[in-house]
C-alpha cells in the first residue's frame, strides 16, 4: 500500500481538498499475521514494487506485495498487505469503503488507522482517515532507523502545520503553516548548513503551486517527499 499525504494531493492538482472533519473512526481489528487468516483463499491481490509503478499482477510469481481480505462486513472491506519475499506486513489492517480499491495499490477511499511498514519491521508512517477518506488528526513518518522525519497535524478547522527533517541528518529542513484555503500563512526553510533560507524564497507565493518553481522551499519539499518515497520502497 501506497502511502497518502494531503500535501502531495495538493501538490499533485492545484486544487484545494476538503477540509478535514473529525470523525470517530472504527476501531480495526488487532494486527494479523500471516497464518491461517491469511491463507491462499484470502489473498486477493498481488502488486509488483513501486519502483515499478505498483502494477496488479495476475499471480504472485514476479509479486512485491500482496493484499489479503480478513473480512467484509456492513462497513466494508478489512484489508492488510504484506511483502512477498518476508511476509511481513507492509501495512496494518485497515477499512476500505470502496470495493473498486480492493486491487489498487494507493487505495482512496481509507478509513480509520493506518500503519505502514519498512522491509524491515521498522514503521514508516502512521496516519488516521476520516470517514471523507482525508487524513485528520497527526500523520508521522519515519526513517528506516525509526527516527521522526515528517510530522504533520491536519485540523478539524481544515488548517494544516507540518514540520520536516533532513532524513539522512535529522537536522530541521522545513516548517509551514497553512489555512483551511491552502494558503500559506507561515513558511521557515533551513538548508543542509541549517543556513535559513531567505523569506523571498520560502514559499513566497503563499502556495504549494507556485509559479516560480524555483522557489527553494518547494523545491526542499518536493525533495523530502521523493527521499521519503524512496526509502519506503
Amino acid at each position: 500500500m501506497k502511502s497518502n499525504y494531503k500535501i502531495l494531493s495538493i501538490l499533485a492538482c492545484g486544487l484545494a481538498l476538503s477540509a478535514c472533519q473529525s470523525t470517530t473512526a472504527p476501531s480495526a481489528p488487532a494486527p494479523t499475521s500471516l497464518g491461517s487468516a491469511a491463507s491462499e483463499q484470502s489473498v486477493i491481490a498481488y502488486f509488483s514494487s513501486m519502483q515499478t509503478g505498483g502494477i496488479l499482477l495476475l499471480n504472485g510469481r514476479s509479486a512485491d506485495v500482496y493484499r489479503v481480505l480478513i473480512k467484509h462486513d456492513e462497513r466494508g472491506y478489512w484489508i492488510q498487505d504484506f511483502y512477498q519475499a518476508s511476509h511481513r506486513p507492509q501495512s496494518s489492517p485497515v477499512l476500505l469503503t470502496n470495493p473498486a480499491d480492493l486491487n489498487k495499490i494507493s487505495p482512496t477511499s481509507v478509513v480509520g488507522d493506518l500503519i505502514l511498514y519498512y522491509r524491515n519491521g521498522q514503521v514508516y508512517q502512521r496516519a488516521t482517515y476520516n470517514a471523507q477518506h482525508q487524513p485528520t488528526g497527526q500523520t508521522t513518518t519515519y526513517n528506516p532507523q525509526g527516527k521522526l522525519i515528517v510530522q504533520e497535524e491536519n485540523r478539524a478547522d481544515g488548517s494544516y502545520s507540518g514540520r520536516f527533517w533532513y532524513p539522512e541528518t535529522l537536522h530541521q529542513a522545513l516548517s509551514f503553516e497553512m489555512n483551511s484555503k491552502h494558503q500559506v500563512t507561515m513558511a521557515k526553510g533551513w538548508d543542509q548548513q541549517q543556513h535559513a533560507i531567505p523569506s523571498n524564497q520560502c514559499f513566497a507565493e503563499k502556495t504549494l503551486n507556485p509559479k516560480n518553481q524555483q522557489d527553494q522551499c518547494y523545491q526542499l519539499l518536493m525533495q523530502i517527499y521523493q527521499t521519503s518515497a524512496t526509502m519506503a520502497d
